[in-house]
């Protein structure tokens, strides 16, 4: 076991009861322990890992023995390893609080002076915030659209700076944090220490200047910005923005893959046709009695109303409640950015017109479902496929929800200028 200059920078070492480990590790330990790296024992002694001429399990023992004794070395119970590094004085790179659960990553580009912070909220809609000590610069990554921008809400105090994140169930936020303004992006002098609840999100508008992005709030009072210059900017009610409002009465094309005649002939990849369906809500094809078995692209289309008001100032969100695998969002023949199948939110906003509006999302199906119907057909290399085998003792798969399903929302927003 070496350390490198170009390794990880290990704070410390924790060493857990199920472990197995050799008698020249625990030496190892013991130096490491002397020169100032805080080791870590949970639980109950480690387990012994023989190799040849090592001393046997009594030197294991007495290294055991003479490590827990050593400067630097903590025993704990499995249950404290959190307080024990803390005791310690050892802190994670990113500080969580959030009402869920949240893994952080925390990665460095020495030469490049920047440095990223990977958060995945597991399992839950979740809010809270993070705490990095750093006095570089904040920005947003979006992994699906590949945008760059920078953090438009935050605090810094004492060395470190406060970011409070809302993160959807299983999508992750990308921050980066750099000692230099990004190449080709202008970043605010100003930015925001605290903000009203109805803020949706930020934006840089054509000139530079910080946008934020607010919902319909019922209260009729203003609210308000504090900015990090100590200024404030007061925020008119938005009580008369209208409120989020589902999408109804989608009419859907489903485009069917299917075999050609002769399954041996490999030039043709598939067979198309069309069918028109009429949905007051949105189904799984499994629900559609004439869908059951069809497998390939839906277009899903639809209307809804938008009024301009608020001098141009408003927009709107599209939401989906659930992407079963992924969606493309046309508004007005205008093709919407890529969207995160765990967020399933895009500003469309750019996109829209006064008056009567044309949505169109495409969603891309599993092939299983057809492939399914069809499987007593199938060969490979002129035999059943394996799956067949199996199949004969616990039956096929079954059948898969597939196309757009659960609801579809406009949320409209005011926005509101807080300058540069």
């Amino acid at each position: 076991m070496t350390f490198s200059m170009l390794g990880p920078e290990i704070k410390a070492i924790i060493v857990t009861q199920d472990a197995n480990i050799t008698v020249s590790a625990i030496r190892k330990l013991k130096h490491y322990a002397e020169k100032g790296l805080p080791i870590i024992l949970s639980g109950r002694s480690a387990q012994y890992y023989p190799i040849s001429n090592d001393g046997g399990v009594e030197a294991f023992r007495k290294g055991v023995q003479e490590l827990s004794q050593a400067r630097n070395v903590r025993i704990s119970g499995s249950g404290d390893i959190a307080k024990t590094l803390i005791s310690h004085g050892v802190s994670p790179r990113i500080k969580v609080q959030t009402n869920g659960t949240w893994y952080t990553t925390w990665r460095e580009d020495n030469e490049a002076e920047v440095d990223y912070a990977f958060i995945l909220s597991d399992g839950s809609d979740s809010q809270g915030k993070i705490r990095v000590e750093t006095d570089k610069i904040p920005y947003f990554f979006n992994a699906w659209t590949g945008e760059r921008q920078p953090v438009f809400q935050y605090k810094r105090r004492a060395g470190s700076i406060f970011i409070p994140l809302t993160l959807k169930a299983n999508s992750t936020a990308i921050l980066a944090f750099s000692a230099q303004p990004l190449d080709g992006m202008y970043t605010p002098s100003v930015h925001v220490e605290s903000g009203p609840s109805s803020v949706l999100g930020y934006h840089l508008d054509h000139k530079g200047g910080a946008v934020a992005q607010l919902a319909h709030t019922v209260q009729k009072a203003a609210q308000e910005f504090v900015l990090s210059d100590n200024s404030t900017k007061v925020v008119p009610s938005t009580s008369a923005i209208p409120t989020s409002f589902p999408i109804r009465n989608w009419t859907l094309t489903a485009e069917h893959w299917e075999a050609p005649k002769n399954m041996q002939d490999a030039s043709t990849i598939a067979l198309t046709r069309n069918t028109t369906h009429h949905l007051s809500s949105l189904l799984s094809w499994t629900e559609i009695p004439t869908l059951v078995n069809a497998s390939g692209i839906g277009y899903y289309s639809s209307q809804f109303a938008w009024h301009t008001d608020y001098k141009n100032q408003t927009g709107a969100y599209i939401t989906f409640s659930r992407i079963l695998h992924a969606v493309q969002v046309f508004v007005n023949g205008e093709k919407v950015g890529p969207i995160d199948p765990n967020t399933g939110t895009a500003d469309i906003g750019a996109y829209l017109r006064d008056g009567e509006n044309e949505l169109l999302v495409v969603v891309p199906t599993t092939m299983w479902n057809y492939l399914r119907s069809i499987f007593s057909k199938i060969t490979e290399s002129g035999v059943p496929p394996f799956l067949s085998r199996l199949a004969a003792t616990t039956g096929l798969p079954n059948i898969l929800p597939i196309g757009l399903v659960g609801e579809v929302h406009i949320l409209p927003y005011l926005s509101f200028a807080l300058g540069n």
